[in-house]
């Protein structure tokens, strides 16, 4: 009797850990692959049934709605990228990499640009995923040192730093030509790197050339060559002053169950037959349920966020810092919820389209997220205008920066100054001044 009642309790678990597992997969489905998943499950399940959404159906909207064109909410991409998740994930060593930082380590690939990069610093990242700076660090480190190597990184001289770093090829000579000497590479400025570093013109040439075969952008030509669209999964409308949330769903199937083998006369079914039509409706009535949580999930994040940020959906200011926590205690989730919520989800807006992530920002210098925190965009923001609008002959140096910036109400050290720089892959006052 106790066996049993193990083996039940065995089956229960097993059967609620295939729920959990699928409940996270659809959640992480934007609406491109939420219709693919459909399509398979629809050859494969008999009872499922997919039928076109009706004009009449096109959004779940809150507030008041408007009509759109469906060609205005397809956006041509020309090549699909791998799924960046297994191409990583697959090189780890399970035994030496904990539970958490494979959730750090997903949450650091789905920020990563077209081109591999990271372009935020361990601390910005520790405001916005909500773990602590060393765990950040920790986990960068072992991304980075993952083929395509230096993917993962801030800007270009880490990239490369990196990349020559994993093939055992870094030495300091090196490392200060490619921290110092980037452009003069470019230029094909040999003599100014054989004066300041006091190399033979052969050895320029050889590091050059080393230099030269480096993928300065890791993630480029990772693709499966196919075209596609990207398809918004929320819709930001301005009807006036009023701002509206809708669910896209031009472009999706509507999720149905076939009623027809439900209702069958089943006493002429014999005991195997009940057992597969009993396993399909299962399974279809609980892909049902987990399209509504998705739904009703990313409905709210999408409220929260557009209302969180609207100053600047408003044109009339920044963004604010917000990050996972405050996602998850607003819309009652844990904060992995958001981050699945949130990856590879587009929204469109009267501004562009755009991953929903990329409105979430963390606070400048290490500061805490409030609203009227300064986000560490807008400093990069600033800092960029303020090169771009500098006397080429006199630029400013990291430290008249830091009082520039101080005067625009952004009080940051000459070191975070220097560090954004880099990120921003901004050459120093001395590399920027024209003679």
């Amino acid at each position: 009797m106790m066996k049993q009642q193990l083996n039940i309790k065995i089956e229960a678990a097993h059967t609620l850990e295939q729920h959990q597992m699928l409940s996270l997969h659809i959640l992480e489905l934007n609406n491109y692959e939420l219709n693919q998943f459909l399509i398979k499950e629809s050859m494969e399940n008999p009872l499922v049934e997919l039928n076109p959404v009706s004009e009449g159906d096109l959004f779940f909207e809150y507030g008041q709605g408007k009509t759109y064109d469906p060609a205005d909410v397809l956006n041509f991409v020309a090549d699909e990228e791998y799924d960046n998740y297994d191409m990583f994930l697959s090189q780890l060593d399970y035994r030496k990499v904990s539970k958490k930082q494979q959730v750090i380590l997903k949450m650091l690939i789905d920020l990563m640009d077209d081109g591999g990069y990271i372009r935020m610093m361990p601390g910005e990242l520790a405001d916005i995923l909500t773990y602590s700076t060393e765990e950040i660090s920790a986990c960068l480190e072992i991304l980075q040192h993952l083929q395509p190597y230096g993917a993962g990184a801030s800007n270009l001289r880490d990239c490369l730093c990196i990349q020559l770093e994993c093939m055992g090829l870094l030495d300091e000579t090196a490392e200060e030509i490619i921290r110092h000497h980037l452009e003069d590479i470019a230029f094909g400025k040999q003599r100014k790197i054989m004066q300041a570093l006091s190399l033979t013109e052969e050895q320029v040439m050889q590091y050059t050339r080393l230099i030269k075969q480096l993928n300065p952008r890791p993630l480029n030509g990772l693709t499966k060559g196919r075209n596609h669209y990207i398809v918004p999964d929320l819709i930001f409308a301005k009807d006036g002053q009023k701002w509206n949330v809708m669910m896209n769903d031009t472009h999706m199937y509507e999720f149905r169950i076939n009623d027809d083998y439900r209702d069958a006369n089943k006493q002429f079914w014999d005991k195997s037959t009940k057992a597969y039509y009993s396993e399909k409706l299962g399974r279809a009535q609980l892909i049902e349920k987990c399209i509504a949580q998705r739904k009703q999930t990313l409905f709210s994040i999408g409220i929260y966020i557009l209302q969180y940020q609207q100053a600047y959906f408003n044109k009339c200011g920044p963004l604010k810092p917000l990050n996972l926590k405050m996602i998850a205690e607003a819309a009652g989730v844990h904060e992995s919820t958001v981050s699945r919520t949130l990856k590879d989800k587009y929204v469109q807006w009267p501004g562009g389209t755009a991953l929903l992530r990329s409105f979430l920002v963390g606070a400048a210098s290490g500061g805490k997220n409030t609203e009227d925190s300064i986000s560490s965009r807008q400093i990069k923001d600033a800092l960029k205008k303020l090169v771009l609008e500098e006397d080429k002959q006199a630029p400013y140096s990291d430290n008249e920066l830091a009082c520039k910036l101080k005067e625009l109400g952004m009080s940051i050290s000459r070191r975070t100054v220097a560090k954004y720089r880099s990120q921003l892959d901004i050459l120093s006052a001395q590399q920027r001044k024209i003679v």
